[in-house]
């Protein structure tokens, strides 16, 4: 038997260690717990409602991250898409956001010296909107069309980034320009209007898309010199 002050081994049939007279005990293995259960065999109809249901809910999640990317995701025609809500509903905290935080910076710091002028100068073109539909439809409900979309590459891409550091403060190159020819018809009690926009920029920055100025100055695009 196994000594638990001395920790040697002495014979089963003693009562004590023959090393340091420490009474043995001997130690009965633990009586299983009540609360253990048994395992059972599941009725084979169980088991196909319950790989049902998880298939179930294994297609609702499925069509719930679909939906959501579908929401989520970003291109040049959801800053057109934000532009109208934003309109619609009045909401200036989504307009201002369709800019980019290079270009709202940029403003801050070197036009405006103020986040609340910043906001207030690039939210005041819906405003105007707003008021002339208001006036010219009544209580409006806007609808965009897309007419078309060009991706800038090339040398026009080069110059196009060459503008917004230099015009626009950026300090990083958006991934991807796009041009982008839309409308907007507003329909409301009195009448309807519709806007044409043309040449609307839109620039990809950190995988989201936000618009961007139309250049009004002509930059020349950077040429290795020749050797």
């Amino acid at each position: 038997m196994y000594c638990d002050k001395c920790h040697k081994q002495s014979p089963d049939n003693f009562e004590r260690c023959v090393y340091c007279g420490a009474p043995l005990v001997e130690k009965k293995p633990p009586k299983p717990s009540r609360f253990v259960k048994t395992r059972r065999r599941l009725n084979p109809a169980v088991l196909r409602k319950r790989a049902l249901l998880v298939a179930a809910v294994a297609a609702l999640i499925a069509a719930a991250a679909i939906v959501t990317a579908a929401f989520t995701s970003s291109k040049p025609e959801t800053v057109v898409r934000n532009i109208v809500r934003a309109t619609e509903s009045g909401n200036e905290d989504l307009y201002f956001d369709t800019y980019c935080d290079a270009f709202v910076r940029y403003q801050t710091e070197k036009v405006y010296f103020d986040d609340a002028r910043t906001k207030e100068a690039l939210t005041k073109p819906m405003r105007e909107s707003d008021a002339f539909y208001r006036e010219t439809c009544g209580d409006y409900r806007l609808r965009y069309h897309m007419l078309a979309s060009r991706k800038v590459t090339g040398e026009e891409l080069d110059a196009y980034r060459a503008y917004l550091h230099e015009y626009c403060g950026f300090t990083k190159n958006p991934s991807a320009v796009t041009v982008v020819d839309f409308t907007v018809e507003a329909k409301g009690e009195k009448g309807s209007y519709t806007s044409e926009y043309r040449e609307f920029y839109c620039v990809r920055v950190g995988g989201r898309w936000y618009r961007s100025e139309k250049p009004t100055a002509v930059v020349e695009a950077e040429t290795p010199a020749a050797e």
